[in-house]
């Protein structure tokens, strides 16, 4: 069976990644690849034919899909029309703002699922909405690839914020709505018990709900690497049938087991609003326990598979979601792959088995890093010893939280202590790490992602190959080390080359001049998430000092923004305006900031030019004007040199002067300008 969710897995993969007249193309691979499992005796020549059938038919019901689901409603995209439909997720933001998801139809019976930005109705699960106006596909930028992630999700569309909604309460779906009404109360009671910071962590380890998390810790505890247990997962499954292994081993005990456990992840399924990892778990949970039964010896790795099929059977594009694909390399690697390597180490004291742990976290880890690499800026080196030292004080976390919301009284209190003073040590835990041991390793090229991807395909094809599967790990290790010559070499090859990035549009503006690992940073707008971007820059290309970050347009709270933010980056120099504000003590990348109505950075390949209008960029010969205000005087004042880069109410243009014309080079929100040192220019979206 695994073999058989393997090549549904590889199907699926590949049909999300070529189109369908590639579909030929991926036959042929497929072939070749079962035919040399069959030259090795790996494989039956019928099991062969049964594994090309499995991946032809998952690669045709993905473009199937395609076909029949995504683009009947994809031709409402930019398109005036009316939705009706039901809520099923709900997400309250402040400014009595909500973000609603709604599951019905378009007038001619279109099914879809869509989202909706608008003003919080407070709609309960199951309430209608009628939605009149332009449907848009939801948007990326350089933070959120917002268009790939609600794709993966089945959400092609959502509504325009001047959209007209009508509401309409409905009865029914009783269900659902009392459990959100008990996570309601739940949510309530651990706020009124801990206070805001440390319920707000106890609420997101044990609904998954990170609304209320600080940002700066939902950082560290992704930075750390252990950010999957502020994400409902496997893990909190494990916790919660804990209890449920205290039934005996008769058959009608394991019955009355395997029904309580499937009303167990039901509740909490309906409770955490089903996320894909909790589905995932309940489905394995389900199918060990149902193999018990029969007194059959259950496999991790054919209930894995079997689980994948399930899941991903009616919603294929979950192929390319990043929980998904995380929750089912993580289980392989813990499940499958940790367990073989370390089937022969029984350690006997208690630095062994912390031994053993931490190897197994480091399995894991690199059963997950190639998931990582593809859909972030970076991985965590620290994942497998945070893992090892602070998943203990998690898990007491959550049980805690668990009696704190069953009990009363003194209890609840009790209860609530223990699970705020393991809050305390998990907090001051993860900054301490993220401070002192700054173990992230940058992710900064597609190249990289592809080149992992394919060294985790190899590596799967010589297990199957190849008998003597310890070469396996060796390959494994060798991945890390071929990561970093591949990053050198990236390097290396763009050293003479300067980069000039344009993150974000209009309120949100920020430029970031780099040349090698040096970087210029330029705040145009003071928006609050500029500094955002410039981290994610940052973090994505491995620097940790820059040149000089300019605050065009400063102000305290930007100020306590950046120093929040950038709290492990240098600089050699901080500006703002002649006019901007300073307080005595701020220090922003470790330099206060200097006042300067106008400033020139010269280096020995470029010079940063800015003035009160326009800011210029000059290298290898070439000029690239930015202009800083919207006014038709500032624009055809930037027109005077060779590129110019303004806003337009959409999204920015680079255009060329030819003559008296313009001509536009490219548009939109996130822009980068490579020029080499031979004065070529090049241009791309981010």
């Amino acid at each position: 069976m695994g073999y058989l969710g393997a090549a549904y897995a590889a199907g699926l993969f590949f049909a999300s990644c070529f189109p369908i007249r590639s579909l030929l193309y991926l036959l042929v691979f497929a072939v070749g690849v079962l035919l040399l499992l069959v030259w090795k005796g790996r494989l039956h020549w019928k099991a062969a034919i049964l594994l090309a059938a499995v991946f032809t038919l998952s690669s045709g019901w993905y473009y199937g899909y395609t076909a029949t689901i995504y683009q009947p409603v994809m031709q409402y995209a930019e398109q005036e029309t009316t939705f009706t439909g039901i809520v099923t997720h709900q997400t309250i933001y402040d400014g009595d703002r909500a973000g609603y998801q709604l599951k019905g139809m378009f007038p001619d019976g279109t099914r879809a699922t869509i989202l909706c930005y608008t003003k919080d109705y407070g709609c309960r699960y199951g309430d209608e909405l009628t939605i009149s106006g332009t449907m848009t596909v939801p948007s990326s930028n350089y933070l959120f690839a917002g268009t790939a992630y609600y794709k993966a999700k089945s959400i092609f569309l959502q509504a325009a914020n001047d959209a007209v909604v009508t509401y309409t309460p409905t009865e029914g779906h009783t269900l659902q709505r009392t459990l959100a009404d008990v996570r309601t109360r739940m949510q309530q009671k651990i706020l009124r018990l801990a206070g805001t910071e440390d319920g707000s962590m106890m609420i997101a380890m044990l609904f998954g709900q990170k609304q209320l998390l600080n940002d700066t810790l939902e950082q560290a505890f992704f930075r750390s690497g252990i950010g999957h247990v502020v994400s409902v997962s496997g893990f909190h499954m494990v916790i919660l049938l804990l209890p449920l292994g205290c039934l005996g081993r008769k058959r009608l005990l394991r019955h009355i087991r395997l029904v309580m456990t499937g009303l167990l992840i039901g509740l909490f399924s309906i409770l955490t609003e089903s996320p894909i990892s909790i589905l995932r778990a309940g489905c394995m949970v389900l199918l060990a326990q149902s193999g018990t039964i029969f007194y059959r010896k259950s496999s991790t790795l054919n209930a894995l598979a079997i689980s994948f099929v399930i899941l991903s059977l009616p919603q294929p594009y979950l192929i390319r979601d990043v929980s998904f694909l995380l929750s089912v390399s993580g289980t392989f690697g813990i499940g499958v792959f940790a367990p073989y390597l370390t089937r022969r180490l029984h350690p006997c004291t208690m630095l062994g088995r912390l031994g053993k742990s931490f190897l197994v976290m480091f399995l894991v880890f690199l059963c997950t890093l190639p998931v990582s690499c593809q859909f972030f800026s970076e991985v965590s080196l620290l994942s497998p010893l945070t893992n090892v030292l602070l998943i203990p004080f998690c898990s007491l976390i959550l049980i805690c939280t668990v009696f704190v919301v069953l009990s009363g009284g003194i209890l609840s209190e009790f209860f609530c202590g223990m699970a705020m003073v393991c809050c305390e040590i998990v907090t001051k835990a993860v900054f301490w790490m993220e401070q002192h041991l700054p173990l992230q390793l940058p992710v900064s090229s597609d190249i990289l992602s592809g080149f992992l991807l394919l060294t985790a395909g190899v590596i799967c094809l010589v297990w199957c190959c190849y008998p003597r599967r310890r070469l396996l790990s060796l390959l494994l290790c060798g991945q890390m080390i071929l990561l970093m010559m591949l990053q050198t070499g990236i390097r290396w090859t763009q050293r003479n080359t300067l980069f000039l990035s344009v993150l974000g549009r209009n309120a949100e503006a920020v430029i970031l001049v780099q040349y090698g690992q040096k970087v210029d940073v330029i705040d145009l707008t003071g928006h609050h998430k500029n500094p955002q971007y410039v981290r994610d820059y940052l973090q994505k290309n491995g620097i940790r000092h820059v040149q000089s970050l300019a605050l065009l347009q400063n102000t305290p709270q930007m100020e306590a923004t950046y120093l929040q933010t950038l709290s492990g980056v240098t600089a050699d120099a901080v500006l703002i305006p002649a006019d901007g504000f300073v307080r005595q003590t701020d220090q922003i990348c470790g330099q206060r900031p200097q006042k300067a109505a106008d400033f020139t950075i010269t280096e020995d390949a470029y010079q940063i030019q800015w003035t009160a209008s326009s800011l210029q960029v000059i290298c290898a010969g070439r000029t690239v004007t930015i202009s800083l205000k919207s006014d038709e005087t500032a624009i055809r004042e930037a027109m005077a040199a060779d590129f110019t880069l303004f806003t337009s109410e959409q999204n920015w243009l680079l255009t060329e002067q030819r003559g008296n014309a313009l001509a536009v080079l490219a548009q939109g929100d996130d822009l980068q300008v490579a020029i080499n040192q031979d004065g070529n220019l090049s241009v791309q979206i981010l």
